[in-house]
């Protein structure tokens, strides 16, 4: 699994859709959500650049675990917005191995980011 916590407001995600492999992964087993207080606005710059660094890390794992299978090599991914025929707006993850390319569908889930709101951030 996934050990580390991480925010809701960062992998607020309700089922991640492998539309070619026709598989639904749950990702509020993957979600922690945690209060945090900073003493300056430098600590909250640096928690900021962290959890860019894991969110990108995460999708990386669930990707390379649910997605793409051997002998397929992991290469890149990208969140996209999909805008349909009708207009609407599709949030994508794009991922990139060393043989395909896959439109992966996801859902955010937003209880989970109301839960995180960057008002939530106290400076003491």
């Amino acid at each position: 699994g996934f050990p580390l916590p991480v925010l809701a407001r960062v992998l607020g995600l309700g089922q991640v859709k492998g539309e070619m492999l026709k598989s639904v992964t749950e990702a509020r087993d993957m979600i922690v959500i945690q209060r945090y207080v900073f003493e300056s606005e430098a600590d909250h710059q640096t928690m900021v650049l962290l959890l860019d660094d894991l969110t990108r890390t995460r999708w990386q794992a669930l990707c390379e675990h649910r997605v793409i299978t051997a002998p397929e090599l992991y290469q890149a991914h990208t969140a996209v917005i999909k805008v349909n025929r009708k207009g609407h707006c599709q949030e994508r993850m794009l991922v990139l191995s060393n043989l395909w390319l896959y439109n992966i569908q996801y859902h955010t889930d937003p209880i989970a980011i109301k839960q995180c709101k960057v008002s939530e951030v106290h400076f003491m």
